[in-house]
């Protein structure tokens, strides 16, 4: 088409329908049905195939031509990428809207009304606004949506069909992330422009009623055929003519939990209400969306070489789908929260359920306080603030009183806490090994301390956790219950980094180190778990030092006792210097107790701060580590002994793989639980706490 002059003379369509759409979603179906009611569609379509035996409906040439635009924006219709900004305001745009302009002339010249559709104007509707504006067409938008599941499934039928193998994507997580960046975009794109949007399945099962708008005001003076063929519209829609394939043909998803598929749902069921009020929660979902695009796209590179190699996917979609709409603050006033503790500053708790979410609330430009009950700064900002958080802080009657002025003052009282120390049935010697060790009077007040802890939960109008598990032991006594996980803020990270920098010891004397890093006298019984393999991995590996800091005592491990000149024990640090110690680890060790519900609850620190130093983990299968280690690529989890010798092995004797996995974990690590994440997450849930009746 260089070269060749555009002829201003020749009639401009007037109105043009563009059809968007996900690959499978009924894009074809519902272009054929605005054809028999009397849009034009191109003289130059693509042939029907056994894949699609109605058609496609679908120009070949602006098919192509969008295949090109895609191309030179670095992306394809297959990739869950954007097109970015830069490539929409780039120059070279002039030439290829004065190419798209020759080719709507020569398809749709001397029509009144035109059909377009192709898929991938989902991803370049930008363009194409700014072409037919510069061409005076007037556009009108119909969004079909059909179940994500269903387009994954016919995505991956294509495999059965010939030469259809490079037009297939097999994996669901991989597919799911595509149809997400072609309704999420197309949605976007078209908030300016008349649109209804589509329900696939009620087009196929009542069209009349799926497309009222479109016969009634959607688009003024379309030229309707009436009387409407309605016998034609109908053996397009038979049930005889659409594809059917066992389940287990098409897509094997095994894998997906219900929640998932779930969440996609709900958020396909939005989209179709087509409320404007809702453009902020899908802003939310766009935006997330390219932090993890970006953050995992090292980890993805070559997913196009093997759709099966992009288990990240999973992992973005995870996080995409438990995301809600932060609540809208009505006030002028930014909100203020305060914080109450009796925890220690320098507590590990403290530190990121306190201060991390202090500072994360105040770059998303809200206030934040933080004292003792006791404190005489206490009763004024009472006065003031807009919820109040105590962390890990017993009943007792200046608790009481508190929760009486959130009373009277109808602001939420809400109970933060990372351990499950609100359940006295489960402190009890049998789960909580330490009480085995104090003598009675100690174990009284533990049980006591419980029970306070219970009461402030109780009395609280909503409780945030640290983990899933946490959260539903809390759901016994509120009804109200977050989960907002610990998160590395930047402070954190950049000690990581300085840590990253010194060399490990191994790389100038040779000893290879797996560090077990205890922060307090409670893990003596989650150790045992490894006495027996690290009794074996010293007695085969002379040049390995098992490395423990903290206050473990080795002596009652009478299985290591024969390499006490293989163990180094360091003392007990500050958090801050805890970056160090990991790193100086080859391995890091996070054994706990499966099924314990003091361990199940644990977060994922003892992961997240080898992560960060790029320091491979073994770990226990406990279901938060379950849930932020992808096995064999973020670490390993090891369900016995057999694994645990196993993966240790397998890492001291391949520095490659030691390597690697150390970096993917911190990519993992940093996207799940960064500072990015972090502003998210504390987003979300505050907000939504703020918006609880009291």
């Amino acid at each position: 088409m260089q070269g060749k002059q555009i002829n201003q003379h020749r009639m401009i369509p007037k109105k043009a329908i563009i059809v968007l759409g996900m690959h499978r979603s009924g894009t074809s179906v519902l272009t054929r049905i605005f054809n028999f009611l009397g849009a034009s569609v191109s003289t130059n379509l693509m042939p029907a195939t056994e894949e699609n035996p109605s058609g496609y409906w679908e120009s070949i040439q602006i098919a192509k031509f969008n295949n090109k635009l895609l191309q030179s924006a670095g992306t394809s219709w297959k990739s869950d990428a954007p097109v970015t900004e830069e490539w929409f305001n780039h120059p070279d745009r002039i030439h290829d809207r004065t190419n798209a302009k020759m080719i709507i002339q020569s398809e749709f010249a001397s029509e009144e009304i035109f059909v377009l559709k192709c898929p991938r104007l989902c991803l370049l509707l930008p363009f194409w606004k700014t072409v037919f504006k510069e061409m005076g067409i007037e556009v009108f938008v119909t969004i079909v949506l059909r179940d994500p599941l269903q387009v994954a499934k016919s995505l991956s039928a294509r495999d059965k069909f010939p030469g259809m193998k490079s037009a297939s994507i097999s994996n669901f997580n991989t597919s799911a992330l595509v149809w997400l960046r072609y309704v999420l975009d197309a949605e976007r794109y078209s908030r300016d422009l008349p649109r209804i949007i589509v329900d696939y399945s009620t087009l196929i099962t009542d069209w009349q009623s799926a497309l009222k708008p479109v016969l009634t005001c959607f688009i003024p003076s379309f030229p309707t055929n009436y009387p409407i063929p309605i016998a034609q519209i109908n053996a397009l829609l038979d049930p005889s003519m659409r594809r059917k394939k066992p389940e287990n043909e098409i897509v094997s998803l095994d894998s997906q939990p219900d929640p998932l598929l779930k969440a996609l749902s709900i958020l396909k069921n939005a989209l179709i209400l087509n409320k404007s009020s809702d453009q902020p929660y899908y802003d939310h979902i766009f935006n997330e969306f390219e932090r993890l695009r970006i953050a995992y796209e090292k980890l993805r590179i070559k997913r196009f070489e093997s759709e099966d190699t992009d288990i990240w996917a999973k992992e973005i979609l995870k996080c995409l789908t438990i995301l809600k709409q932060p609540s809208i603050w009505l006030s002028d006033a930014p909100p203020t929260i305060l914080f109450i503790s009796n925890v220690p500053s320098a507590n590990i708790g403290q530190t990121f359920r306190v201060r991390h979410n202090a500072e994360a609330l105040e770059k998303l430009g809200w206030k934040s306080y933080y004292f003792q009950p006791q404190s005489n700064e206490t009763s004024h900002i009472l006065e003031i603030c807009d919820m109040v958080v105590v962390f890990r802080t017993e009943w007792d009657l200046t608790l009481d009183s508190i929760s009486k002025t959130c009373h009277n003052r109808n602001i939420p009282l809400v109970y933060d806490v990372d351990d499950i120390i609100f359940e006295p049935e489960v402190t009890i010697p049998e789960l909580f090994t330490i009480l085995n060790i104090l003598p009675e009077a100690d174990k009284t007040k533990w049980i006591r301390k419980s029970e306070r802890q219970k009461l402030t939960l109780i009395n609280s109008d909503a409780a945030i956790l640290s983990t899933k598990p946490l959260a539903i032991a809390a759901a016994r006594y509120c009804k109200n219950t977050f989960v907002l996980p610990n998160c590395l803020n930047k402070t954190m990270l950049d000690l990581a980094d300085i840590a990253k920098k010194r060399k490990k010891p191994s790389s100038e004397d040779g000893l290879y180190r797996i560090g077990f890093a205890g922060g307090t006298e409670t893990h003596q019984e989650n150790f045992r778990i490894i006495e027996y393999a690290l009794s074996i991995v010293l007695s085969q590996n002379p040049l390995v030092r098992l490395v423990i800091v903290g206050p473990l005592d080795v002596s009652k491990y009478s299985l290591l006792a024969p390499y006490n000149s293989q163990i180094e024990i360091r003392p007990k640090i500050p958090m801050s210097e805890l970056f160090n110690e990991i790193h100086r680890f080859d391995i890091n060790l996070a054994p706990l107790e499966v099924n314990n519900p003091f361990c199940e609850t644990k977060s994922e620190l003892r992961y997240l701060f080898a992560a960060a130093v790029s320091v491979p983990t073994i770990a226990s299968p406990t279901f938060p580590l379950k849930q932020a280690i992808v096995d064999k690529h973020s670490g390993y989890l090891a369900n016995n002994e057999q694994q645990w010798i196993e993966n240790i092995s397998m890492l001291l004797h391949n520095a490659d793989i030691r390597s690697v996995c150390g970096q993917t974990a911190r990519i993992h690590a940093i996207a799940q639980f960064g500072p990015e994440a972090l502003l998210t997450k504390v987003n979300e849930v505050y907000s939504q706490i703020l918006t609880i009746s009291k």
